[in-house]
């Protein structure tokens, strides 16, 4: 990737999907939270666990806030706000670990706990849109731009 001459002089906040190699490029990086939803709704489906399910609730709700504000014309979330739902956040990653101690079938408790584990990692990453409305919720481009339609 080094060799992308572009990726070199690149100054803005990159968003993909969970791609490290790209995290030593841009002044920022945000993950694509569709793709973050993906892996939570087949956590949901291996495990039965709930967090994962309510965590896809939370992403998606802030997403639907943010675009409420943006059409209001409103350039970020008071500080409140997103202290509240960083808080959420990190209380459903807290019911993560604790359903996922009671989770039975081994490979889905270690995917489990490596998806845990990646969001608490990348939290700032998945949650950047909070803080930066110029920052996408995903990097679906044509999706998003029919959906906000």
């Amino acid at each position: 990737m080094k060799k992308l001459h572009f990726l070199e002089v690149f100054t803005g906040t990159l968003v993909h999907d969970h791609e490290t190699a790209l995290y030593h490029f841009g002044t920022d990086n945000a993950e694509c939270n569709v793709h973050l939803i993906r892996y939570l709704r087949k956590n949901t489906e291996d495990t039965g666990n709930t967090w994962s399910g309510l965590m896809i609730s939370l992403l998606c709700e802030m997403n639907e806030a943010r675009k409420v504000l943006i059409k209001q014309g409103v350039d970020s979330f008071p500080a409140d706000s997103i202290s509240a739902y960083e808080y959420r956040y990190m209380e459903l990653m807290a019911k993560g670990r604790e359903e996922n101690k009671t989770t039975d079938y081994k490979y889905a408790k270690t995917d489990e706990t490596a998806l845990l584990n990646r969001m608490k990692k990348y939290s700032h990453n998945h949650l950047l849109f909070l803080h930066d409305f110029a920052v996408p919720f995903d990097d679906n481009m044509s999706l998003s731009s029919y959906k906000d339609k």
